[in-house]
């Protein structure tokens, strides 16, 4: 683990803003280990309290500064945001060599196995030299029906799920939850904006499911597009 980052974080229930017994033996027992606390913001605010709850520990030799809290407009918790340091690779990899396992190539494993006639294995009067021989037949025909051949690394899409409208609503969920936490709204709008974040929770979760299903459905390999 030497010079290792190690970045715990999460909801610990153990309030960083304001000063208190639990707060004061965790933040020592952190300290011992050369671990801080990065988030200085308060992390969750309802009308009755204002709390520092979430947070996201790291080494004090790569602590660079506080965390960004930012409103996302889905939960009654801020999101945090770090940023780290790192080296940059001198050199990207473009090409790696790949097998393809698809039908074409399965069944030109399984021609070439029928046609072998095995002649290598039968000479062979010992156990050991006999499983030597039938796996270097076997590694032949492996090599011939499956070859190694060099693939250009596609560059991920990453939230291919995020639509022009999901971002539209995340902005007008993020305004809805800042409103929210106002104390003198009618019930008829703190009914909408419970409304419209279910709603629009369950439209994440859709665009989700629709994305993930297309990628599965349109994928070579299927189990590890899975």
């Amino acid at each position: 683990m030497k010079d290792k980052i190690l970045i715990p974080c999460g909801d610990w229930n153990i309030d960083f803003f304001h000063e208190g017994s639990d707060q004061k033996d965790l933040t020592h027992l952190l300290l011992r280990y050369n671990l801080v606390n990065t988030v200085k913001s308060l992390t969750r605010t309802t009308k009755n309290t204002s709390t520092l709850l979430d947070v996201i520990i790291i080494n004090k030799k790569y602590y660079m500064k506080p965390a960004t809290v930012i409103e996302l407009g889905s939960s009654d918790h801020q999101a945090q945001v770090l940023s780290v340091s790192h080296k940059t690779p001198t050199s990207v990899i473009k090409r790696v060599l790949k097998r393809h396992f698809r039908d074409y190539n399965i069944r030109e494993f399984q021609y070439l196995s029928e046609k072998e006639t095995w002649q290598e294995v039968f000479r062979e009067k010992e156990v050991n030299a006999e499983f030597k021989a039938f796996m270097n037949i076997v590694l032949h025909l492996f090599d011939i029906a499956f070859p190694l051949k060099f693939r250009h690394i596609k560059k991920p899409q990453r939230n291919g799920w995020i639509a022009k409208g999901i971002k539209i609503s995340s902005k007008k969920m993020r305004g809805l939850n800042m409103l929210k936490k106002q104390s003198d709204l009618t019930e008829g709008v703190k009914n909408y904006i419970t409304k419209y974040q279910i709603m629009y929770r369950w439209v994440i979760r859709e665009a989700k499911r629709r994305h993930n299903d297309k990628n599965i459905l349109h994928a070579d390999h299927k189990s590890k597009a899975i």
